[in-house]
């Protein structure tokens, strides 16, 4: 077998095989292969019909699987089905072949057989009548062998390098056979991309055109139960946890205001609760103030809930995909809800023993936290404190969903709304219970007929939210604000007393903005204040939205949980119903048992009933994958807000995870009768991709069709083949072969068309011409700029929404080529002078080709006249710096001689950081590497810059000096100077060594005879066997490694001031000969040095 590639095995005939194969023949169900299918599997010889046997017949496919198992259990391969085949005979009209058509390629049928033929590797042959003779060939025709096959025979040959066509003796003959097959490939999904149509069509989407939905990307939240995640959160709802604990002699000894007798009305000075859901102390007392800059002394002065705010913030910020540079200057809206009795904080200490520190706390003002949360962070976006007591985070969120459902950029794109409660002092307790607000059970009994009052509880949660509308917020959002609405009672029974009317005006509003019937929604999470008038008033407004509607609601209340929040109790409520949609689950009610008779007696009444439950007990929500819930809030005071609420449910899977799901990823088998089928999630994705290894494009993961880089407009299905024996490694822009049918071909360039050049060469601006050399040939120049490197695309007749440009960023000239299409940013061709040895002012040729089969480009620097680069025309570039401290908006700076210098003003004690755009492009960005290098310019500078600190009333002055490709950053005040160098040095420059060897005097580095870039040294080592030493441009500019003693090799290279005097070390016998090189073509800097033995 292996030698020749077949062999043929004797096999005893078995019992009662005549009847067998008489039967057989007189079988119905059989039938021909496609067309261009029945080479693949029969072979070239005569034609034949052919039947699948299943397993039921088990006498049949014994005289061929016996063999085949054992081969299989030791190669570790998959046997396939079994196969008929009988001649034709008389019956050929009969059985003509058909072409492959439409549908078959809808069914997939096209990407079955290439599964077959990309996994098969041995054929075995069985001659169940009187056998025939088998021809096999090789992959370019020739013969290889010919076997008599006769009846007590069995062939195995490798069919996927060989051939074959067999040719029966007789009419009635029949031969059975079967594949042995390599295992079925796995996937596994490393990301998931396209547009926004794309994304929901996977992943789903609210009820709502796009630009007018407003994303949940993460929910934070710090409440009791350490509940500091959602998922903890969910814990704690679902398992329906009492979070109430008697009052901590840490925060205040409740004993002498408590009033034991209970009753609805507490006397003067006296409360007739002593229990709360209360944090950690921890929770409340650790905060690092340094870690938001601020001052130890201010720290201590500023409210509980005010840090815990801070907080929270960020770590939902974190969660949401933020960091801290990229808060820096975004326009992020925050809206903070709090009030007065929120802060729960003595405002005097510090005011005569630090007025300082008193100032900047601001302890006595509610607004405050969201300036100094705005502050903190840097964000330079709209800024709201909203008061209105009961309701206020929610109606914070409805303010920022109002703003980013307009999807206007301009003024904010993404918003954060938060609150914070922290419990310190009685006063609230004796000022609630006086008033009749609480109830002596110490327990928010919400809904139950016992309810008389709430509890107080305290914590912080909130909401990011964005209004983004590409494909990846789509995929990593948790919910979505399909509506919103806030009102007002206006003039009600009393100043506090809840109007039920205007409550279901409310939720009416917020329902009809988005479109929604009451039937839509499937839970409602209350107010729920446990008190014997607001809880039957808010379900009466219920009872009027929902009454007479058949779908069921689930009606829930948190405050049952974790008791009355006050400002945080909106955001409270919201976050379980965010949870209880995605986990498709209706938490129970705690404390409830027997519904209120003031609830029962209108919302179960004839006419009047609605289809709401009070779940006592964890519920399924059953219907369709994705729900609809919404969250109403209201202030004492008569501000009421409601909000709409999408969610995927639990039965809703990430196709990622899904595909995912197996330790080696998802098995597909789509040949083999019992497949391995693709899981429900990936059936509307529009294709599997990976990546070409010849052109970085895209490619079908199992035909290896070139797919468009952009979102695809319809499924792509499988519909070609190449010719036998091809590989399916590369794409089919880059396979050069032919195709066994169908084929891929492009579409040749329109004539009289033509093409231009936009680039970084003239700072994106008017496009460069290119001549027709011949039809689908073209050819311009462009002029190499001072840094020596250049970025372009292509563009038809002047119109940049007819791009041509490679499917990655900074792309050489063998990456795919896509388009005519919109342009998309980022997608440019590089050219490197460094690599090519071309300088500032070199003359770049481009050639473009496109035919009707493919497409190239390529460019080289060619020496022409000074007229004729006088005719190109040269543009003068123009650079800016960029700075975190104002939000990384661009700066023009001056132009002094070779330098572009800024200079800043007197700043005060804080750090600045800062990089710089060439030609105010963030494609051409020049900034700091991790380790301080300067590199660029390139599109990686995101958030990336120079950090110093600015003291008291210093000013910053920066320069920038870039020439024939060399880049230089120096920034200095008056107490300080530092400065940075490009590691990409000019050939023609003169280095020298200054070490141990030589008692620190410069020694010139010679250029390489056979490599200009290449540049050495020599020396013996010294008595010591180690020798230190650094590297000096012939301008000054040091060369050193990033880490002190690091070797040759070991750390980057370093271009600078090199101010804390870093110097390579090199190690050795003394005496020994020891050779430096410097190589300026290396791109990585940790290769641009190395040391050698000299022998």
């Amino acid at each position: 077998m292996l030698r020749r590639g077949y062999c043929v095995v004797e096999v005893p005939d078995t019992p009662l095989l005549g009847d067998l194969v008489e039967s057989a023949l007189r079988r119905p169900g059989y039938s021909r292969f496609r067309l261009e299918f029945e080479t693949a599997f029969l072979g070239s010889g005569d034609p034949c019909k052919v039947l699948w046997l299943e397993h039921e017949d088990e006498e049949l496919c014994e005289t061929i699987e016996a063999p085949a198992e054992a081969i299989a259990a030791v190669g570790g391969f998959v046997a396939s089905k079994p196969l008929l085949r009988a001649p034709l005979g008389l019956h050929a009209r009969l059985f003509s072949p058909e072409p492959l058509s439409e549908e078959d390629i809808e069914e997939g049928l096209v990407e079955a057989h290439l599964d077959f033929i990309q996994r098969r590797r041995l054929c075995l042959l069985r001659p169940l009548g009187e056998g025939g003779l088998v021809d096999l060939f090789d992959r370019e025709g020739g013969a290889t062998a010919r076997v008599h096959l006769p009846r007590s025979s069995l062939l195995i040959f490798q069919h996927d390098e060989l051939d074959y066509s067999y040719n029966p003796q007789s009419d009635e003959d029949l031969l059975i056979q079967c594949w042995l097959m390599a295992e079925p490939q796995r996937l596994r999904l490393d990301v998931a991309e396209g547009g926004p149509e794309a994304m929901e069509a996977v992943f789903g989407g609210p009820p709502q055109p796009r630009n007018k939905q407003v994303h949940i990307m993460s929910g934070m939240c710090r409440f009791p139960g350490s509940a500091r995640h959602l998922l903890r959160d969910w814990m704690v709802f679902i398992a329906g946890v009492d979070l109430h604990t008697q009052i901590p002699l840490s925060r205040f000894d409740i004993l002498p205001y408590f009033h034991p007798e209970g009753g609805q009305f507490a006397p003067a000075g006296r409360t007739i609760i002593m229990h709360s859901a209360f944090l950690l102390d921890e929770e409340l007392r650790c905060f690092d103030n340094q870690f938001f800059g601020i001052e130890e002394s201010v720290a201590q002065l500023m409210a509980p809930a005010q840090r815990m705010v801070m907080e929270t913030s960020f770590e939902g910020l974190v969660m949401a995909g933020h960091t801290r540079k990229s808060l820096r200057g975004s326009r992020l809206m925050i809206a903070v809800g709090e009030g007065v009795s929120g802060l729960d904080w003595d405002w005097k200490p510090g005011l005569r023993t630090d007025p300082s520190a008193w100032l900047k706390a601001n302890a006595y003002q509610g607004t405050s936290t969201v300036n100094r949360l705005a502050y903190s962070l840097g964000t330079t976006g709209p800024t709201i404190q909203v008061d209105c007591a009961c309701s206020s985070v929610l109606v914070a969120a409805n303010f920022i969903h109002a703003v980013l459902k307009n999807h206007d950029p301009e003024q904010a794109s993404m918003g954060l709304a938060i609150g914070g409660q922290a419990i310190i002092t009685p006063w609230p307790y004796i000022g609630g219970s006086m008033a009749g607000l609480h109830g002596d059970l110490g327990r928010c009994a919400t809904f139950n007929a016992t309810a008389n009052g709430f509890v107080r509880g305290e914590g912080s949660g909130g909401v990011c939210l964005s209004s983004s509308e590409d494909g990846e917020t789509v995929q990593q959002r948790l919910c979505c604000i399909v509506a919103s609405f806030n009102n007002q009672d206006g003039r009600s029974a009393t100043l506090t007393a809840p109007n039920g009317m205007s409550q279901a005006a409310c939720i009416k509003a917020s329902m009809q903005e988005a479109g929604l019937k009451p039937s839509d929604i499937c839970m409602s999470e209350t107010h729920g204040t446990a008190t014997a008038i607001g809880d039957p008033i808010e379900v009466g407004s219920l009872v009027r939205v929902f009454r007479r509607h058949e779908s069921s609601l689930a009606v829930m209340a948190g405050k049952s949980n974790v008791g009355h929040t006050e400002p945080v109790a909106g955001c409270y409520s919201l976050l379980k119903l965010m949870v209880s949609l995605v986990y498709s689950s209706a938490p129970p009610n705690v404390h409830f048992r027997v519904l209120s008779k003031n609830i029962a007696s209108f919302s179960f009444a004839g006419e009047e009933d609605f289809p709401g439950y009070f779940p006592d007990e964890p519920c399924d929500i059953f219907g369709n994958d994705y729900a609809i819930g919404g969250v109403t809030s209201f202030g004492y005071g008569g501000t009421n807000a409601r909000t709409e609420v999408w969610a995927p449910g639990r039965r809703v899977r990430n196709p990622v995870e899904a595909a995912n799901r197996g330790a080696n990823g998802l098995r597909i088998d789509l040949f083999g009768g019992n497949s391995s089928r693709f899981p429900k999630e990936l059936h509307h994705l529009g294709c599997i991709a990976v990546v070409c290894p010849s052109c970085l494009g895209p490619m079908c993961w199992l035909c290896s069709a070139a797919v468009s880089g952009s979102v695809l407009r319809t499924k792509h299905r499988c519909s070609v083949v190449r010719e036998v024996g091809a590989d399916y490694e590369n794409c089919s822009d880059c396979y050069s072969g032919t195709y066994h049918f169908g084929g891929a071909f492009g579409e040749p360039l329109e004539p009289d068309q033509r093409v231009y050049i936009v680039g970084t060469m003239n700072a994106w601006g008017a496009p460069i011409e290119m001549d027709e050399l011949s039809p689908g040939s073209y050819v311009g120049a462009l002029l190499m700029g001072e840094t020596r490197t250049e970025q372009f695309h292509l563009v038809l007749e002047r119109d940049r929404g007819k791009a041509i440009q490679p499917v990655t960023a900074k792309a050489d000239e063998t990456a795919r080529i896509v388009g005519p299409q919109e342009e998309i940013d980022g997608q440019h061709w590089f050219i490197d002078g460094f690599f090519d040895g071309a300088s500032e002012g070199a003359v770049y040729q481009v050639r473009f080709d496109w035919n009707s089969k493919r497409r190239s480009i390529s460019w080289k620097a060619v020496n022409v006249g000074e007229y004729v680069r006088a005719m190109l025309e040269s543009y003068e570039h123009s650079y800016f710096i960029t700075r975190r401290l104002t939000g990384w908006r661009p700066e023009r700076m001056l132009r002094e001689g070779e330098a572009w210098v800024w200079y800043g003003p007197a700043g005060g004690d804080e750090e600045e950081e800062f990089q710089f755009l060439r030609d105010r492009d963030i494609t051409q960005a020049i900034y700091p590497s991790h380790r301080g290098l300067v590199q660029g310019p390139d599109d990686g500078g995101s958030d990336r810059g120079w950090a110093l600190t600015q003291s008291q009333g210093e000013a910053l002055t920066v320069r920038l000096v870039v020439r024939d490709g060399v880049i230089t950053v120096a920034a200095t005040s008056a107490s300080q100077a530092r400065s940075w160098a490009s590691t990409r040095r000019p050939p023609h420059e003169r280095y020298f060594a200054v070490g141990t060897w030589s008692g620190w005097r410069r020694e010139p580095l010679e250029p390489d005879q056979g490599a200009v870039q290449v540049q050495r040294i020599r020396f013996r080592m010294g008595q010591a066997g180690r020798s230190e030493f650094q590297l000096v441009e012939h301008g000054g500019t040091r060369m050193y490694p990033a880490a002190a003693h690091a070797r040759p090799g070991q750390v980057p290279l370093c271009c600078g001031d090199n101010a804390e005097g870093l110097c390579w070390e090199v190690v050795g016998p003394p005496g020994q000969m020891v050779e430096i090189r410097l190589d300026l073509s290396a791109e990585d800097a940790y290769e641009m040095l190395a040391s050698y033995v000299v022998l």
